[in-house]
């Protein structure tokens, strides 16, 4: 069964992670967002608070690492973008059509924010995008890249986190934490979780971005083998 050992991003990339991280926790408008979307994130919704927390951060790491030879401080400016987006990605999920809606609530939340229109737009954007294909773009569009940024790193965490366990721990062998619910979703859900392995947007993406589906597709099938295992009582 893969872990979370078998993902070298994190190992790879891991001054772009760390550092993405130290801002996630330290930044004053990062820490004004998280306290502005804990009304629309719950623990016990699929995509949870640890959720929001994961994707933010990977989204401001691959915004670091795809802006390589770019202008430091306007990709640490759209890193903290990107980071925003991720926070605010599902605040209406799992409502149907979250992306638009939502879209339309971060636009209220980050309207007193201290962010230049076009800053504003580009948060705005990616979260109303995050689940549909774009085509890729090689100029330094702040749309574009804080879109790509979050998508990615939305799908990353999507094929870890479709399934309710708690973010960083290595999925148990035999542990129970789902339900019979859950089981007997598996297989569609690996269909799904297939299907992404081809949409990554970025180029550190499309490269790791395999990494994760492969380790989401080995929980969900010993999951499917041996759901006894896991089925809570």
């Amino acid at each position: 069964m893969a872990s979370n050992d078998s993902i070298t991003f994190y190992r790879d990339f891991q001054k772009f992670y760390q550092a993405s991280k130290t801002f996630f926790f330290t930044n004053p408008l990062v820490g004004r967002c998280k306290r502005d979307v804990l009304a629309y994130l719950h623990e016990d919704q699929d995509h949870c608070i640890q959720h929001a927390k994961q994707v933010a951060i990977d989204a401001g790491t691959l915004m670091l690492v795809e802006g390589r030879g770019w202008d430091p401080a306007q990709m640490r400016q759209w890193s903290l973008l990107a980071q925003i987006a991720g926070l605010l990605h599902d605040i209406h999920a799992p409502q149907s059509d979250h992306a638009r809606t939502g879209a339309h609530v971060a636009r209220t939340i980050i309207a007193s924010y201290p962010l230049e229109e076009e800053e504003q737009e580009a948060i705005v954007f990616a979260v109303r995008h995050h689940e549909k294909p774009l085509s890729t773009t090689q100029t330094p569009c702040v749309c574009h890249w804080v879109s790509n940024a979050l998508h990615d790193a939305d799908k990353f965490h999507w094929s870890l986190d479709w399934m309710p366990t708690p973010l960083g721990e290595t999925r148990p062998e035999t542990r129970p934490w789902a339900d019979q619910n859950t089981c007997c979703k598996v297989p569609a859900d690996m269909e799904t979780i297939r299907a992404m392995a081809s949409t990554f947007r970025t180029r550190t993406g499309q490269q790791y971005g395999p990494q994760f589906i492969n380790a989401g597709l080995a929980t969900g099938e010993h999951l499917h083998q041996r759901p006894n295992d896991h089925i809570l009582p």
